[in-house]
């Protein structure tokens, strides 16, 4: 494997994006979204056989893509075999797009995608268990990958028992986002006459608001803190605050409501809030601001704190390599609970899936094997080892954490990687692959958050009518399973 020879200047959209091709886009030659074997669903490269890889993680960044393009060059220059991709977004994984077309039969051998939106495809039978697949992985891999597999297989399973799916892995994480690190401007710190080893990362609500308006007040920008008001990232303060008070992701135990009319979400729903209408210490664009647009933002200085995924990261190597370089920029770990603990994290996954039925069972089982080592490159070391500086997320591979933070540039400098691991060890759980994630956070708490932000209704009314709307979806959803 060969490393990106350098990261893009330009971010592609993000959480926002549909990606480089949409549904019908492809990286090397793809066939447009073909499920059933490629350009003709034969043989292709050298001999072997044509598998199609649907990809979301490209969205996050240029290098991203860079990388997902490198591996699979590397994969068919090794194997003999052709891989097509079709780079799609967040729009095509959580929306009707892909859905739709897995509906018709008409899907990839190979997929990528956040946790939270898998469990849609998982319950339809269209996801291969892991757990039939696992021979792709040798033992070392299987080995460093049980600390987190530990804690995934929990996720959920109150649904999951429910609809059949039992404890099993589906799709497999390969990278982890833990949700969410703090960045600030350490020059406006001490600018401000703070010290960043001593007051940074906030502790606490209390802490982090003193910080904010001392930066505000005392700092060379206006803004201290950056709360993100858009629909696709209005959680990003509000979820890891919520599992800091004990309340972890949006659903109750037994997935039959949610969690936003409890204290602790409304609590934490009026800081967000109160952080741009009372304090104002995040900028007039809040109600439409993105994580991807804040990054921008403290580059420039325009901002001195926000808390931006951490698909993230490559862009501030990149567009803000000079602020980096002079220590100005650095990450910190959330505020954790009393015992320690509190991160729910978000895993990105690589899943295998189950033969349409129109498709002959010799050519599938060709492709499967084809499918199992292209994953298989993705969790080896070499791979691994870029999964941070490349695509921003945690490797899930344990044993590669050591020389990736002793090799990663600039670290002494930002601490991202120390930050991120740090909070990965206080995983209390993953995010749910509960089918109705994506419609409930986008579609029901992202627009009434908005409202809020925008001073139409109450933090209150924001999150009760948030739980009225939502476990008014989720009694369909069992209804129709009854």
């Amino acid at each position: 494997m060969q490393a990106t020879s350098g990261i893009a200047a330009a971010a592609i959209a993000g959480c926002l994006g549909d990606g480089g091709g949409g549904s019908g886009g492809n990286g090397n030659g793809g066939s447009g979204g073909n499920g059933n074997g490629g350009s003709d669903g034969t043989n292709g490269g050298s001999g072997g056989a044509t598998i199609e890889f649907w990809d979301v993680m490209n969205a996050q960044s240029r290098s991203a893509r860079d990388q997902i393009n490198n591996i699979s060059d590397q994969f068919e220059q090794d194997t003999g075999n052709q891989i097509d991709i079709n780079f799609s977004g967040y729009a095509q994984l959580s929306g009707a797009k892909w859905f739709s077309s897995f509906e018709r039969g008409d899907y990839p051998h190979v997929f990528s995608g956040e946790s939270i939106f898998t469990g849609r495809f998982a319950e339809q039978g269209w996801v291969k268990p892991f757990d039939e697949w696992k021979d792709a992985l040798d033992d070392e891999t299987l080995d460093n990958i049980q600390w987190f597999l530990d804690i995934y297989r929990e996720t959920g399973n109150t649904w999951k028992d429910d609809v059949g799916l039992e404890h099993r892995v589906h799709a497999l994480p390969v990278g982890l986002v833990t949700q969410e690190p703090f960045q600030v401007r350490t020059d406006h710190m001490e600018e401000a006459g703070l010290d960043p080893d001593q007051d940074f990362p906030p502790e606490s609500y209390d802490d982090l608001l003193d910080l904010a308006l001392e930066l505000k007040n005392n700092g060379p920008s206006d803004y201290g803190f950056q709360v993100h008001g858009d629909v696709f990232d209005w959680y990003t303060y509000i979820l890891p605050a919520a599992a800091a008070s004990g309340r972890y992701g949006y659903f109750a135990d037994d997935f039959k409501s949610v969690n936003f009319d409890t204290e602790e979400f409304i609590q934490r729903t009026r800081e967000a809030v109160g952080f741009f209408r009372e304090h104002e210490v995040s900028n007039p664009g809040t109600p439409q601001m993105s994580d991807e647009e804040a990054v921008g933002l403290l580059i420039n200085g325009e901002i001195s704190m926000s808390v931006c995924e951490p698909p993230n990261f490559p862009e501030f190597l990149d567009r803000g390599q000079s602020q980096i370089e002079q220590g100005n920029i650095q990450y910190g770990k959330f505020f954790d609970t009393d015992d320690g603990f509190g991160v729910v994290p978000l895993s990105f996954c690589l899943g295998l899936t189950n033969k349409p039925d129109d498709v002959d069972q010799a050519k599938w089982d060709r492709q499967m094997e084809a499918a199992k080592e292209y994953i298989s490159m993705w969790f080896s070391k070499d791979f691994q080892k870029f999964m941070f500086s490349e695509l921003g997320m945690l490797p899930i591979r344990e044993d590669v954490w050591a020389e990736v933070q002793e090799s990663l540039e600039y670290e002494s400098q930002h601490q991202a990687f120390e930050t991120m691991t740090t909070m990965a060890k206080n995983s209390v759980q993953d995010k749910s692959s509960f089918p109705l994630v994506g419609t409930i956070e986008q579609n029901v708490m992202g627009p009434r958050f908005q409202e809020a932000l925008n001073g139409e209704i109450t933090p209150e009314e924001c999150c009760n009518r948030a739980a009225e709307e939502a476990n008014q979806l989720i009694d369909e959803f069992w209804a129709e399973r009854e």
